[in-house]
């Protein structure tokens, strides 16, 4: 039988990952809008990332939505 502790730890847990799941999705939502933005501005055709760029893409995209969910997490009441 779980404890209360070990369940509201998992609750915690799952609270994070909620945050962090959340964060991704707009800050990749907000990148495309800075991309679509930029293209439009400077009469670009956006065309493909490189194999490169989007790994180093997907890795800032995963540090930041780690920062935002935590410092949002921290900040709960």
């Amino acid at each position: 039988m779980e404890n209360s502790y070990t369940k509201w730890r998992e609750q915690q847990e799952d609270l994070k990952e909620d945050i962090r799941q959340d964060a991704q999705e707009i800050i990749s939502d907000a990148i495309d809008i800075a991309f679509t933005e930029l293209h439009d501005r400077y009469d670009t055709i956006s065309g493909d990332i490189t194999p490169e760029q989007q790994g180093k893409l997907e890795s800032l995209i995963k540090q930041i939505s780690e920062l935002v969910a935590e410092q949002v997490y921290q900040n709960i009441d």
